[in-house]
Order: C-alpha cells, then sequence, then structure tokens
C-alpha cells in the first residue's frame, strides 16, 4: 500500500470496502459525537459545510466516508444525502443513498433548492431584501446611486444589489410609477 497524505493508506475509492484500522481510528477521531447517537456528529474541522479527509491518496468528502466506514461501498454514480440536512453531519444514522434526482428531489421538499420557484423573492431563507426595499433600490439606481452605494445602503453585496436592480433576480417586482418620488 502506498501513504497519501495524513498518512492514510489504500488503493483507490470505491475500489474496494473500506476496512483499514488505522484510517476509521483517525477518521472518528475527527468527530464530535457528544450529542449522543441519535444527534448530529459534525466533522471537527469543516465549520458548517461538508468536511474533507484525505482516504487513500485522494480527498473525499468526510459524510461519504462516514457511509463507507459503516456501511462498505457506495454504489456508482450514487449520492450520500443527509436527513438532518448539516452538511458538517457524519453520523451514519444521518445518512441514506439516493440517486441524483432523490438528493434533488429531497431539498426541493425541504426548501433548499434556489431555482424552486417557491424559494424566490422574501420566501428564500437568505433574502435580505424585499419587494419594496427592492422598488427603492431601483428608484435610487435611476436617480444615479451607485450598486456600491446601494449595497451599503441595504446590507447586501455590490452583486446583489446589481442583480436586483437590473431584474436578473427580483423579476416578480413590479416598478411603482405613480406617485413615487
Amino acid at each position: 500500500m502506498t501513504m497519501g497524505r495524513k498518512g492514510t493508506r489504500g488503493g483507490r475509492i470505491g475500489a474496494r470496502p473500506v476496512s483499514a484500522a488505522v484510517d476509521a481510528q483517525e477518521f472518528w477521531s475527527n468527530v464530535d459525537k457528544t450529542a449522543g447517537a441519535s444527534g448530529c456528529w459534525p466533522w471537527r474541522t469543516s465549520g458548517t459545510s461538508y468536511g474533507q479527509f484525505v482516504y487513500a491518496g485522494r480527498i473525499t468528502r468526510t459524510h461519504r466516508l462516514s457511509w463507507m466506514f459503516a456501511h462498505g461501498d457506495i454504489p456508482s454514480g450514487t449520492c450520500v444525502c443527509h436527513r438532518c440536512d448539516n452538511r458538517a453531519c457524519v453520523n451514519p444514522a444521518h445518512l441514506f443513498l439516493g440517486s441524483i434526482a432523490d438528493n434533488n428531489a429531497d431539498k426541493t421538499a425541504k426548501g433548499r433548492n434556489p431555482g424552486n420557484s417557491k424559494t424566490h423573492g422574501t420566501a428564500h431563507r437568505l433574502a435580505k431584501l424585499n419587494d419594496d426595499s427592492v422598488r427603492r433600490m431601483r428608484q435610487l439606481f435611476a436617480g444615479g446611486i451607485t450598486t456600491y452605494r446601494l449595497a451599503e445602503m441595504f446590507g447586501v453585496t455590490p452583486n446583489a444589489a446589481w442583480m436586483a436592480v437590473t431584474r436578473k433576480t427580483w423579476k416578480h417586482v413590479e416598478d411603482c410609477h405613480a406617485g413615487v418620488a
């Protein structure tokens, strides 16, 4: 076996079941299991995003390795999905296998699909603007205020301001023409 980064060993991922005891021990030593068997087990170094671990000389997402350590190989083209929607979680009880279509349907059902028509405007969980603020931004932009200044005024990025005033986003917002100063 060849040595990979962080001292891991092995061949290609997916070529054989994950079974190297040293890799499993190193892997689980980076997991916070204080929430108990039913809670989320975050990968300690990932913050709120997917964790990564070098296994068999390749960088692999930690939720996929967790599944492999608990259940064996993942069939080619199969996603490892989170029931808990916590990307940092590696608790095998929170993971399930599915196709890309299954994963997309799951995120849409849970309101996490930005392309879904149900999640535009104020319905989107990350929205910082509302219809009235977008109308006001468009008025100010038409009056010569830059998108950088609008971003400061409305607490968004310059790109978000530009997208709103040029109707790349917030397309559903009609401008108010009558009686607006």
